[in-house]
């Protein structure tokens, strides 16, 4: 009977200078001290997350152009796919630009002040087969 009041009081001591820790532990459980770093990552996952959303935004309105027209290569609900399908026509070689309408980002190509420039470009491009053949040239208002 002395040896289950020992470890009772024992286990009693152990509870109270280890806390919760010590039975979360028992029981596979994280810690406090595991929670909070769980906590911690999340909320600068969340931060990143925002941040890459800033960029975005901030990216889409660098890259809106001056010119009133261009000839438009795509339109994307997602922002980060715009991004990509414009990056493929820099790398090509072709001024882009990104605008947003509506909640879509249009994907713009050769951005001209003129009309007739930028039809121009329009069958230029479609001819080479560059972008898709249900292209057309927007103004940029």
């Amino acid at each position: 009977m002395m040896k289950g009041k020992s470890f009772a009081v024992l286990f009693a001591v152990l509870v109270v200078l280890q806390g919760c820790d010590f039975l979360r532990s028992l029981a596979g459980r994280p810690t406090s001290a595991e929670l909070r770093a769980l906590r911690a990552d999340a909320e600068a996952d969340s931060l990143r997350a925002a941040a890459s959303d800033s960029l975005l935004e901030a990216l889409s309105a660098s890259t809106a152009p001056e010119a009133a027209y261009f000839v438009v290569a795509g339109c994307f609900r997602v922002p980060a796919n715009a991004e990509v399908y414009a990056e493929r026509y820099r790398s090509w070689g072709y001024e882009t630009c990104i605008v947003d309408r509506g909640g879509f980002q249009v994907v713009g190509l050769c951005p001209t002040g003129d009309i007739s420039e930028a039809y121009r470009k329009l069958y230029e491009l479609k001819a080479l087969g560059v972008c898709p053949q249900d292209s057309w040239v927007m103004e940029n208002i």
